[in-house]
């Protein structure tokens, strides 16, 4: 999608006003190269070790509400004791 002439020009005027601040203009200057520019302006790369990490936390996030559904549902109440009627008698 792109952008109109507008949209571009209010964005040139939100980074001029961004790089204004000399300190902050250094710090993603910094954090761009340090990332490289080949997936993104200020993307960094994410490690397979980082990756694998995320995919735990998501399996088990993810598992721990089905375990508690379904031991919800194992559990049973105790069985009410039957009723007893009172014995008829044969008098008279």
């Amino acid at each position: 999608m792109d952008l109109s002439d507008r949209d571009r020009r209010v964005l040139g005027e939100i980074e001029q006003q961004l790089r204004a601040d000399r300190g902050f203009a250094r710090r993603m200057d910094g954090l761009s190269a340090a990332c490289g520019r080949t997936r993104g302006r200020f993307a960094c790369r994410t490690t397979r070790w980082e990756l694998l990490c995320v995919l735990f936390v998501v399996v088990v996030l993810s598992t721990l509400p089905v375990l508690m559904v379904l031991a919800a549902g194992r559990a049973t109440t105790p069985a009410a004791p039957p009723a007893t009627t009172p014995a008829l008698t044969g008098t008279g």
